[in-house]
């Protein structure tokens, strides 16, 4: 959708506008979740550092066991102590058949 394409390609807005924003509307240890491309992760962590987020929570997601991961998502808090980086097991999308795996039918909603 062009909702999607403009978010992916950032034709409205850029990471830094993204995080700025973030750091503008949180408080002292609040917190700010994102989703983004793998292969951005040291600009991402550059970025959130200028701002004053700490990573504190990390997963990256594969779309099937054994590719490279394309995404990865986190948790980052506002003012947080630097360390204790939690670093999460991958999340897989796919199962070898190109169903969804019981976590991501779980997250969802689509459990049997």
């Amino acid at each position: 959708t062009l909702f999607r394409s403009q978010a992916r390609h950032e034709f409205k807005a850029t990471l830094e506008d993204v995080v700025t924003a973030a750091r503008f509307a949180l408080k002292f240890h609040g917190a700010f979740c994102m989703i983004h491309l793998a292969a951005r992760l040291c600009e991402i962590v550059d970025t959130l550092h200028r701002h004053q987020f700490e990573m504190k929570r990390l997963q990256i997601i594969q779309p099937k066991t054994g590719r490279e991961a394309n995404l990865i998502m986190l948790e980052a808090i506002v003012g947080g102590n630097v360390g204790n980086l939690k670093i999460l097991p991958p999340l897989i999308v796919h199962n070898a058949d190109n169903s969804y795996t019981a976590e991501i039918k779980k997250i969802y909603g689509l459990e049997e």
